[in-house]
């Protein structure tokens, strides 16, 4: 595939805006310049794994929680250096907040985030189910 990187200037600033509205109505209540990650959400019989592309993130601006049913990791971007002159700018900088409704029941204390080369991935057990037999439960007599 070939993509010729050289546009006109009011094609790019065109496409910055479209994408920016776009992102707005797709998000409504994030900050002003926030953006959106790609996400990937996977399950196994054990875990469920959850991995985001964070390309140039800061690991220390990382906040990665569990509420409830739902996985919220927010963080932030650094903007490129001040003083260059950009002809084209693509790539998403600033604060970002992804939510996640998780599928299924996890343990929450027992999940494990790892941030590598970009990329943050996030591993979720499952609750354990409850054993589809009958579990006999003693019953101890008080006496008075």
């Amino acid at each position: 595939m070939r993509r010729k990187v050289s546009f006109g200037v009011e094609l790019v600033r065109f496409r910055q805006h479209l994408r920016h509205i776009l992102e707005q109505a797709a998000s409504p209540g994030l900050p002003a310049g926030a953006w959106a990650p790609l996400v990937d959400l996977a399950a196994t019989d054990h875990e469920i794994i959850v991995r985001v592309d964070l390309p140039g993130a800061g690991m220390s601006s990382l906040k990665v929680e569990v509420m409830g049913q739902e996985l919220r990791i927010s963080g932030e971007k650094p903007s490129p250096p001040p003083g260059r002159r950009y002809h084209q700018v693509e790539r998403s900088y600033g604060p970002f907040v992804v939510e996640v409704v998780l599928p299924e029941k996890v343990q929450a204390r027992a999940g494990a985030a790892r941030f590598k080369a970009g990329v943050l991935e996030v591993r979720l057990p499952k609750e354990r189910e409850l054993p589809p037999e009958p579990v006999p439960i003693p019953v101890e007599e008080e006496r008075s």
